[in-house]
């Protein structure tokens, strides 16, 4: 009789981490380099937005939501409209 072998654990018995490494070790080289370009580009663009877009530039420019849906949705007809001077 052979020696009986121990069950490999549960993958939910497993930490986070382990999963991860086990996961990202079974992919090739060209999908672990093309994973981590992604996750680098995201964060990259996390940054950027929050350095940049996530507040105004000056606390004064705030506008109020109603009066900029207000001239956002303001239907104005092609009459109304003004004409060029040529």
């Amino acid at each position: 009789m052979g020696a009986v072998r121990p069950s490999a654990p549960a993958a939910s018995s497993l930490p986070l981490l382990q999963r991860w490494r086990g996961a990202i070790s079974r992919l090739s080289l060209l999908a672990r380099e093309i994973t981590l370009v992604l996750v680098l580009k995201a964060l990259l663009l996390g940054l950027i937005w929050w350095a940049f877009f996530s507040e105004p530039a000056a606390r004064h420019m705030r506008l109020d939501p109603d009066r900029v849906q207000q001239q956002l949705l303001q239907s104005t007809s092609a009459t109304d409209a003004p004409h060029a001077k040529r």
